[in-house]
């Protein structure tokens, strides 16, 4: 298990974060990083998990979702955060943290500093990230992703939460009640 680095200024926590689906730039719920309302989150650079993982497009919303099985899949890229104690609550919140996903450490390689230059060597950091909260063997089979894009052409476009059938919830789609 990887120790996460929490950064401590002017009495407030920062804790970093690696997000690699649709909270990243570009993506369709990026603006959630930066609402103020929310909490602060700083963008620090991009990089990627040091050890490879399965990263699958799934639902009928065609939403990515990251497995913990280490050795499996590819080495996910992503982007590295610095966030304050509120920003996480709220994330925790967003990702249907533990139902849906659950917070984990995980070790990633940062490679692009927030101008997007190059890092040599890469510097290790650890991070909180989101995990599905448990696995889905029927999604072994789905394409292994190594950089998430919604609009990649790939597989259809990911569906925003406000364009949901608001009678089912993500987290009934993905693990059904019993």
């Amino acid at each position: 298990m990887v120790s996460r680095e929490i950064i401590k200024m002017s009495g407030n926590s920062f804790h970093l974060v690696f997000t690699y689906g649709t909270l990243k730039r570009g993506e369709p719920n990026h603006q959630e990083m930066l609402n103020k309302d929310k909490g602060t989150a700083e963008f620090l650079g991009c990089g990627e998990t040091k050890d490879k993982y399965p990263l699958v497009v799934a639902t009928r919303f065609n939403v990515p979702f990251m497995m913990k099985v280490e050795g499996l899949g590819q080495r996910v890229r992503g982007e590295l955060y610095s966030v304050d104690d509120k920003m996480l609550e709220y994330l925790d919140r967003f990702e249907y943290h533990p139902r849906l996903y659950l917070r984990q450490e995980v070790a990633i390689a940062l490679t692009e500093d927030k101008d997007g230059h190059e890092i040599l060597p890469a510097q290790s950091k650890n991070c909180w990230t989101y995990f599905l909260s448990k696995t889905k063997d029927d999604w072994h089979q789905l394409k292994y992703l190594s950089d998430y894009k919604s609009q990649s052409g790939e597989f259809p476009p990911y569906v925003v939460r406000t364009e949901r059938d608001t009678e089912i919830k993500i987290c009934d789609l993905v693990f059904p009640p019993s």
